[in-house]
C-alpha cells in the first residue's frame, strides 16, 4: 500500500516548546512545569507542551548520531509556539535560535519585571534588540513579577535563580495562555504546492523545481516532521516501547517519506515524478534529509520511552489526518525489490527447474504422499533464501482474510475452532486435492488483484510465481505455497462470509477444511442452500469439493461431537467444549513410555548389546522429550488443567509419572 499527502492535514495535538533555565529535575519551582501543567488544565490535552529535558537527555539518547542542538532546534521549528523564560545567557542565546524568521513559530518571551535584567551583559542585549525592539513580529513579551534567590558563588559573584511566586502561575500569564491567539487557530491547513527553487514562505508549503531528470523539494521541518510522525506510526507503532533504536530502519522510513510528497506532487502536477532518477528534500537545516529524519524519528522513540505525557500520541490515526491510501499499480520486481542477481536466478529455476527441486514421496496412515523438496546443494539453498526473502515481504504486504487461520503468526487452531464453541449445527467440508489443483494463471490474477500489480506486467509476476510450482503444480514442500495457497482464497473466503452472515452463520477455514456452525439446528434446505453457495464458488476458482469428507450434524441431544482441524467440539450438560480426544492423549503416553524406558536404560550404563550408540541415544531422548513437551503444551492450550489431569491418569496406569520433571 502507499500514501499521499492529503490537501487538508489535522495535527491532533499542536506542539508547544517550553524553554528556559533547568533549575533541577522535576523541581517544584521549575517554572516550565509549572506553565506545563496549567496548560494541560485549561486546555485538556489539545496541545501538546513538552519540556524537552524531561526526555530529552544525553543519558537517554546515548547515540553519537544524534545531536541535542538539532533536535532542540527540530522541536522549536515544529512547535505552534515557543515559550522562553529569558533571564540567563542560555535562555538568550535559546532566543537567538529559535527567533529563526523560517522556523514560522510564534514565540512568547517571559521576563522577569526586574529594573536591571536589561542591562545583564549579553543577556541584556537580546532583551534590548530583540525584544523590545520587536523587529520580529512572531516575538511576543510579557513581564510578571517573579520571586528571586540568591546565593553567593563568590565574594563579587551571586547567582540569581528567579521563581513564581509561591510556585503559582502570574495571573498575567495565566490569564494570557487561556486568551491567546494559538489556543483559538485552527488545526487543519490546506498544503500548498508552488514551482519554486526558494524556501517555502510558510509551514505548509511545498516548492518544488524539476530539472536534468531530477526533483528537489524544499519544505519546513514542520511538515517534514509530520510526514515523518505518519510513516512511524504506520509502521512502528506497536513497537515504539522497543529501547533499542535499531528497529527503525531509516533509509526505509526516508524512502517511504520522499514516496509520500512524490505521490502529493505527482497527483497535483498530473507528471509521473516517480520515473525520475534523482529526488533531493531540503530544509532550513542544511542537513541531509536522511540526518533530519533520523533526529526526528529519535525525537519520537525518545518521547514515547521517557516522557511523562508518553500516553498523549504526538498524532491520532495519521490516515485520514496527514496521509490517505492511495491506489498505485506497481509492477512485481518493485513489490519484492529484487535485484538483478534475484531476477536472474528466477529465470534460471524456472528454466532448470530440476536443479533446483526434487521429488520426495513419504507414507503416513499407509498413504503414499508426494512432496516437492530443495535439493541439497547450493541450488537448492539459492532457491529456499529466494523463496524465504519473497515470503518474508509478502506477510509485509498481504493481509490474511479474517476468517482463514493457517499460516499466520498470532492466529492458531484452537482460535479457529472456537469461533465454533457455541454452534449446535455444523457443516464440514474439505476441499478436494487443494495444493495441486491451483493453478499459475488462475493465482496470479489472484496475486495481481490483492496486491494491485499493473496488468502490463503479468508476465513478470508469472516469471516470479512459476518458480514456486513444479510442473505445473502448487507443490506441498516449498516455503511460497502456503500463504499463496490462502491469497488463492482470499477473495472467495470473502464471499462465502458475506452470503452465509444473511442466515447467521459461522465460516472460518484452516487450509482445505471448511466449517459452518449455527446457534441453531441446521435443516435439510439450509444445508442444501449452503452447498450449493460453496460449490458454485469453489468452481468459479477452478476448485471442488470432497464430498466423501463431508460432515453434517446437529447437537439435537447430549454427547454428540463433531472433529474440526484435529480437535473435536463435544456436547456437554454446560456447554460445549473443546477437546483433543482419546488417541492424542493414548499417542502422548507412548510417547512417554518409550522416552522413559530410553532414560532408564541411559542410566543403568547397560547398552551393551550395539544397536545403538550412547550418543544416538542422548539425541534419541532429547528429540523425544521435545516432541512430548510440544504435545503437552498443546494438550494444555486446547483442554486447559483437565486434559493434563487426563494425560497424568492415562500415564499412572502403567508407571508412575510427573509430568512436571520432564
Amino acid at each position: 500500500m502507499e500514501y499521499t499527502l492529503l490537501d487538508k492535514i489535522k495535527i491532533t495535538r499542536p506542539i508547544l516548546f517550553l524553554c528556559g533555565p533547568y533549575y533541577q529535575k522535576s523541581n517544584e519551582s521549575d517554572r516550565r512545569l509549572i506553565l506545563q501543567e496549567n496548560i494541560y488544565q485549561i486546555h485538556h490535552n489539545k496541545f501538546l507542551p513538552l519540556v524537552i529535558d524531561d526526555f530529552l537527555t544525553e543519558d537517554n539518547i546515548k547515540d553519537d548520531k544524534i545531536s541535542i542542538q538539532l533536535m532542540e532546534e527540530i522541536c522549536a521549528a515544529v512547535s505552534a509556539q515557543t515559550y522562553i523564560f529569558l533571564d540567563t545567557m542560555s535562555s538568550a542565546a535559546e532566543l537567538g535560535i529559535f527567533a529563526n524568521s523560517a522556523f514560522f513559530n510564534k514565540i512568547k518571551v517571559y521576563i522577569p519585571k526586574i529594573s536591571d535584567i536589561y542591562n545583564k551583559k549579553n543577556v541584556g542585549y537580546f532583551v534590548r534588540d530583540v525584544v523590545l525592539k520587536k523587529h520580529l513580529d512572531r516575538v511576543e513579551c510579557l513581564e510578571y513579577r517573579p520571586e528571586v534567590e540568591r546565593n553567593a558563588i563568590a565574594t563579587d559573584y551571586i547567582l540569581e535563580y528567579y521563581k513564581f511566586v509561591n510556585n503559582q502561575l502570574p495571573r498575567n500569564i495565566q490569564e494570557d495562555i487561556r486568551e491567546d491567539s494559538i489556543f483559538k487557530e485552527s488545526d487543519e491547513h490546506l498544503i500548498e504546492y508552488v514551482d519554486s527553487g526558494d524556501m517555502p514562505d510558510s509551514p505548509y508549503q511545498l516548492c518544488y523545481q524539476i530539472k536534468d531528470n531530477r526533483l528537489d523539494v524544499k519544505l519546513s521541518i514542520k511538515l517534514l516532521f509530520y510526514i515523518t510522525v505518519s510513516v512511524v506510526s504506520l509502521q512502528y507503532k506497536e513497537k515504539l516501547k522497543t529501547k533499542d533504536f535499531s528497529i527503525f530502519d531509516i533509509k526505509m522510513i526516508t524512502e517511504q517519506v520522499k514516496k509520500i510528497i512524490v505521490n502529493f506532487l505527482s497527483e497535483k502536477t498530473k507528471k509521473d515524478l516517480t520515473i525520475l532518477d534523482e529526488f533531493n528534500i531540503n530544509t532550513v537545516l542544511k542537513e541531509r534529509e536522511e540526518n533530519v529524519i533520523r533526529h526526528i524519528v529519535k525525537f519520537v522513540h525518545i518521547y514515547y520511552l521517557y516522557s511523562r505525557f508518553h500516553s498523549v500520541y504526538l498524532m491520532e490515526k495519521p490516515i485520514g489526518k496527514i496521509v490517505k491510501e492511495i491506489d498505485i499499480k506497481i509492477h512485481p520486481y518493485t513489490l519484492f525489490n529484487l535485484s538483478d542477481n534475484q531476477i536472474n536466478l528466477l529465470k534460471d529455476i524456472n528454466k532448470n527447474t530440476d536443479k533446483y527441486y526434487e521429488q520426495l514421496v513419504i507414507k503416513k496412515n499407509k498413504k503414499k504422499r508426494e512432496l516437492i523438496k530443495y535439493k541439497d546443494d547450493d541450488c537448492g539453498v539459492k532457491a529456499k533464501e529466494l523463496h524465504g526473502y519473497l515470503l518474508d515481504i509478502l506477510y509485509q504486504k498481504y493481509k490474511f482474510n479474517q476468517n482463514s487461520y493457517a499460516y499466520q503468526k498470532g492466529k492458531s487452531i484452537k482460535q479457529c475452532v472456537d469461533k465454533h464453541i457455541k454452534g449446535k449445527g455444523f457443516i464440514k467440508y474439505d476441499i478436494k486435492k487443494f495444493f495441486e489443483n491451483i493453478r499459475l494463471e488462475n493465482l496470479s490474477k489472484c496475486f495481481a488483484q490483492i496486491l494491485e500489480i499493473d496488468n502490463r506486467f503479468l508476465n513478470e509476476l508469472d516469471e516470479i510465481l512459476k518458480t514456486c510450482f513444479y510442473r505445473t503444480r502448487l507443490p506441498l514442500g516449498l516455503v511460497m505455497s502456503p500463504i499463496l495457497s490462502d491469497m488463492y482464497l482470499s477473495d472467495f473466503d470473502d464471499r462465502i462470509s458475506s452470503e452465509l452472515e444473511k442466515d447467521d452463520l459461522v465460516y472460518t477455514r484452516y487450509a482445505d477444511d471448511i466449517m459452518i456452525s449455527s446457534k441453531t439446528n441446521i435443516n435439510q434446505e439450509l444445508h442444501s442452500k449452503i452447498q450449493k453457495i460453496i460449490e458454485v464458488e469453489l468452481n468459479k476458482v477452478s476448485l471442488s469439493l470432497n464430498t466423501q469428507k463431508s460432515t453434517f450434524i446437529n447437537f439435537d441431544n447430549q454427547h454428540k461431537f463433531i472433529r474440526y482441524v484435529g480437535i473435536n467440539i463435544i456436547q456437554g450438560e454446560n456447554g460445549n467444549y473443546l477437546s483433543v480426544g482419546k488417541n492424542y492423549i493414548y499417542s502422548i503416553a507412548k510417547e512417554y513410555l518409550r522416552y522413559q524406558n530410553k532414560v532408564e536404560l541411559l542410566n543403568s550404563g547397560n547398552n551393551d548389546d550395539g544397536e545403538i550408540s550412547l550418543e544416538e541415544l542422548k539425541k534419541d531422548i532429547f528429540y523425544e522429550r521435545m516432541i512430548i513437551i510440544g504435545k503437552v503444551g498443546f494438550l494444555k492450550q486446547i483442554e486447559g488443567e483437565r486434559g493434563y489431569h487426563r494425560l497424568e491418569k492415562r500415564l499412572k496406569k502403567y508407571v508412575d509419572v510427573d509430568l512436571a520433571n520432564i
